[in-house]
């Protein structure tokens, strides 16, 4: 199964490239800085991101899995974002100079035999002059992103993805990740 970012989708992140970072915000993005919607406001531009969840077919079963995209950001957003306290500074009037995809693999052995290889895109970097911005989904079952700030880009560094899946006597789990520029 693959949960991935559509070219459209790239192709606006990619926009970004060469602006300067305004603030992150986000109608209930808390000061934890989790929330299922996350605006990037630049200098020029605003971009959203938004989690959701929808239901797929993995080992046979119907479940929800969540996804990353782009979405339009409303005036009301940005409105209510200001109203609540909900804008961060952090790192403002910092040129981007990159945009990368987080990008996982989620493979499945059952009895030592590839059972199934779940491919996902967990979230995005902004490579900064002075640092990186991350956003990526917490969960595999649930909407919720978090935006982390990095000094350098370890992928290790970056939020863990929950989920229900646990090794057990006939079945393991193995995660990778890694960074696809855009």
């Amino acid at each position: 199964m693959e949960n991935i970012l559509t070219l459209e989708q790239v192709i606006e992140l990619r926009a970004m490239i060469g602006q300067r970072l305004a603030f992150i915000a986000g109608p209930n993005l808390s000061s934890d800085l989790s929330s299922d919607f996350v605006i990037i406001a630049t200098d020029t531009d605003l971009f959203g991101l938004q989690g959701d969840v929808h239901q797929n077919l993995l080992e046979g079963f119907p479940e929800l899995y969540s996804s990353i995209q782009t979405c339009t950001v409303e005036k009301q957003d940005l409105e209510e974002a200001r109203t609540h306290g909900n804008q961060y500074f952090f790192k403002k009037g910092e040129r981007i100079s990159e945009i990368l995809l987080v990008r996982e693999n989620m493979e499945c052995f059952i009895d030592g035999k590839q059972a199934w290889l779940y491919t996902s895109d967990i979230g995005i970097v902004l490579k900064l002059e002075s640092g990186y911005v991350a956003i990526t989904r917490l969960g595999y079952h649930d909407e919720m992103l978090q935006v982390t700030y990095l000094g350098e880009l370890i992928v290790d560094n970056l939020p863990t993805t929950s989920g229900r899946f646990e090794n057990d006597l006939h079945s393991n789990y193995s995660i990778t990740r890694s960074l696809i520029k855009i």
